[in-house]
């Protein structure tokens, strides 16, 4: 009989600490949508299309190869890898910062959005600090850190959470908003960074050995993602483009998903990934099916709930989460709210690379 993977136990508190994460992400949107106008949430949200297509495009897939060549390599080289992979993450964090400094005023003119371009500063270095979280997550899995892991993702929600306490007591405006964000994005990326040295380890090899196999795995998951997120973004701009801001806010209530929706399978994939690929090297493909068939069934029992209160119930959703103010976004929740199913079969691809 196949010996079954242990990794069960880790693999759900890293679930219940993304859910958790998603459950403050959530209450996150629900007290900033009630505290600034909807021409500023509107601005915020068309921030968060553009700089999740930078975020995905520029770390070009190294997230993913750090936790391949980490759960795969021998023992003596996963402090080399994991220092080399968070040089190159800070390196292109500050070259995509820049870029995206000067892309936000075209983008303003683009989508009629001038908040874009006043507060582009504030816009892209809080974009810029948002790549060392990638890739210390990342670190953290490969290296069975899960319960870490599950705990700086609530740690950060929260943090996010006590920066909207400073709109509630001062003047709650855009500008207000993205200073203390950052504030907060600056202290939790500098936690992050010592924990993610001590996690890595020293370098006993040459920091550069064998990058040529980790770049090009980057190369190959970085197709594959570009092209998800352009797609699933591309409604999102286009709408940008066609309407003010204060209206995409309310379309972007409903057409980017619920956060506990793509949370739960990206989580599962997440957490049993350095299983799955130490099982692939060792030519264990029963062990490896058994495993990857467990969680989509798993994903399954928490997935399909959720469609059908989406299904039936997407007014009351948008009305109670968001208020009546945004109600135009009950139709595209209802639509996207359609595709849920889809996910338990498209995006366990990403299990196979």
């Amino acid at each position: 009989m196949t010996k079954r993977p242990q990794n069960g136990g880790g693999t759900a508190i890293y679930v219940l600490g993304s859910l958790a994460e998603g459950a403050f992400g959530m209450v996150f949107t629900m007290i900033l949508v009630r505290l600034i106008s909807q021409e500023d949430f509107g601005a915020w949200r068309q921030f968060m299309v553009l700089s999740n297509i930078a975020l995905n495009v520029a770390v070009f897939g190294l997230p993913r190869s750090l936790i391949y060549f980490f759960s795969t390599c021998k023992p003596e080289e996963q402090g080399a890898i994991a220092r080399r992979s968070m040089w190159l993450t800070l390196a292109v964090a500050a070259v995509t910062t820049i870029i995206f400094y000067f892309g936000l005023s075209i983008a303003a003119e683009r989508f009629d959005s001038p908040g874009l371009a006043d507060y582009a500063f504030l816009f892209s270095t809080f974009l810029g600090l948002t790549f060392p979280v990638m890739t210390s997550i990342a670190l953290f899995i490969a290296a069975n850190r899960r319960g870490l892991s599950a705990g700086v993702r609530v740690a950060l929600a929260m943090l996010k959470l006590a920066a909207l306490m400073v709109l509630v007591w001062g003047d709650a405006s855009l500008k207000t908003f993205l200073i203390v964000m950052n504030v907060f994005a600056l202290a939790q990326c500098i936690v992050l960074l010592v924990l993610y040295l001590k996690v890595a380890g020293p370098a006993l090899v040459p920091l550069w050995q064998n990058f040529g196999a980790q770049w090009k795995y980057s190369a190959d998951v970085a197709v594959q993602t570009v092209a998800g997120v352009v797609g699933g973004e591309t409604d999102k701009l286009m709408i940008s483009a066609a309407y003010n801001p204060a209206r995409f806010g309310s379309y972007s209530v409903g057409a980017r998903e619920l956060p506990l929706v793509p949370m739960i399978p990206y989580t599962i994939t997440d957490s049993i990934s350095p299983d799955l690929s130490r099982l692939s090297v060792a030519g264990k493909i029963e062990e490896f099916r058994e495993l990857w068939h467990r969680w989509i069934k798993r994903a399954a029992l928490l997935m399909y709930p959720i469609f059908a209160l989406v299904l039936f119930q997407h007014k009351e959703i948008v009305t109670i989460l968001y208020t009546a103010d945004y109600i135009e976004g009950a139709i595209p929740m209802l639509i996207v709210g359609c595709l849920i199913p889809l996910r338990m079969t498209s995006l366990y691809q990403v299990m196979l690379l």
